[in-house]
């Protein structure tokens, strides 16, 4: 890989990681908003229902559906979001990793200078 490869490899990750950071964001509110909705949803059917805590539990379940739905997809974005900054910061790591090998090698090469 040379210097200039690296280099393009290196803000073109960290380009990604900027807009994975900005999704990454968006998804959590989203998540957020669901997730209160889910749990305002739950607690209001939990205490409108009557019977056993079984038969108030499978009210919840039945009528709150859709808010949990809502709130579960939300979360799986945001966390498929939050393990794709991991990796990109994971292959910025190891380009920064690379620049240092390449930079240690010049150096003993006589051709950098620290």
């Amino acid at each position: 890989m040379t210097i200039p490869e690296l280099e393009e490899k290196l803000l073109a990750a960290v380009a990604e990681l900027r807009d994975a950071s900005d999704d990454l964001t968006t998804h959590a509110r989203d998540w957020a908003k669901a997730d209160h909705y889910y749990r305002h949803a739950k607690a209001v059917a939990y205490l409108a229902s009557d019977g056993t805590v079984q038969a108030r539990q499978a009210h919840v379940d039945k009528v709150c559906k859709e808010e949990r739905e809502k709130a579960h997809t939300a979360d799986a974005l945001r966390e498929a979001v939050k393990e794709k900054v991991r990796a990109l910061q994971a292959e910025i790591s190891a380009y920064q990793t690379i620049a240092g090998l390449i930079r240690a090698e010049m150096g003993l090469a006589g051709k950098y200078e620290t």
